[in-house]
């Protein structure tokens, strides 16, 4: 009886022993099937042009586009990231995913993909002021099998400003609000090379008295350069009417790069005979000086 419970015993064992063999052989077997060539990738950002006073990115959104055709989106820190990729050459897009007043587009092509302000409606569409917009484009990264590979990415602030100053001098008591429109400025850029779209909207601003000053500031990605930037100027009169000036001031600002310079208008108002003039207008590119914007050159 002993020799039969032995026997028993041994070729349960046998079996259970087998069962396990084949079940380790089989996960091994299906994790070498499953493993997949790929290579290691760093990439690290560069914040020199990070704006005096703006915060970090919560995070960068990255796009790896292959030569293949096919996209692979990753999340990254704003200081960088790690990860692996399959094997090849891809173009890369990065670009805060924290933008205020800012939407993507065509992020299914690296040259295409944009970022765009949206409108909003105030009796017409103007443009919303964007804002804490960054992004950046690496034109080729190789990714080898087994390998590793890094970058560094320096990303691009989209966004300029200007600031507005009417001046009304001696007839400030006679002008209650000043308010207006700046057209002809571009709605976005492509991510990859920073150039603006070619498409333009109106600016809307609203100035805030000071003294005998009108003064307002505005953000925006650059003037489009096949519009006229048209300045028009609302002025609500103590006496009760409405008056409209008009200024084109295209030529003044054709030899300013507004999607790399910051710019400040300077205009003053004369009132002859109740009817408001515009007697001068100045516009400057204005130098960050100190580590701040708004010294002007």
């Amino acid at each position: 009886m002993n020799i039969k419970k032995d026997i028993t015993y041994t070729l349960i064992s046998w079996f259970v022993m087998s069962f396990l063999l084949s079940a380790f052989l089989g996960c091994t077997r299906r994790e070498l099937e499953d493993e997949q060539p790929a290579g290691y990738v760093s990439l690290s950002f560069n914040w020199a042009k990070l704006e005096t006073g703006d915060d970090l990115p919560t995070g960068m959104q990255l796009y790896f586009y292959a030569s293949d055709g096919t996209t692979l989106t990753r999340q990254a820190t704003a200081s960088d990231f790690s990860g692996s990729l399959p094997p090849g050459t891809y173009q890369v897009l990065a670009y805060n995913s924290d933008g205020k007043n800012v939407d993507q587009r065509n992020l299914n092509s690296y040259a295409d993909a944009e970022v765009y302000v949206p409108t909003y409606t105030r009796s017409s569409a103007y443009l919303s002021q964007p804002s804490h917009c960054y992004g950046v484009g690496l034109g080729t990264l190789t990714v080898v099998n087994g390998d590793s590979c890094s970058a560094t990415m320096v990303p691009r602030n989209f966004i300029r400003q200007t600031v507005i100053k009417i001046e009304s001098g001696k007839y400030a008591n006679q002008i209650s609000t000043c308010s207006g429109t700046l057209s002809g400025f571009s709605t976005g850029a492509y991510i990859s090379s920073g150039e603006l779209i070619d498409d333009s909207g109106k600016l809307y601003f609203d100035g805030k008295k000071e003294n005998t000053v009108f003064s307002t500031g505005l953000s925006f990605f650059g003037k489009d350069t096949n519009e006229k930037n048209i300045l028009h100027i609302d002025l609500e009169m103590t006496a009760g009417s409405t008056q409209f000036l008009n200024v084109d001031i295209t030529s003044q600002l054709k030899d300013i790069n507004t999607a790399e310079t910051d710019i400040e208008i300077e205009a003053t108002i004369d009132v002859l005979n109740t009817q408001a003039v515009l007697s001068s207008i100045t516009i400057k590119p204005r130098d960050e000086v100190n580590g701040g914007r708004g010294e002007v050159r």
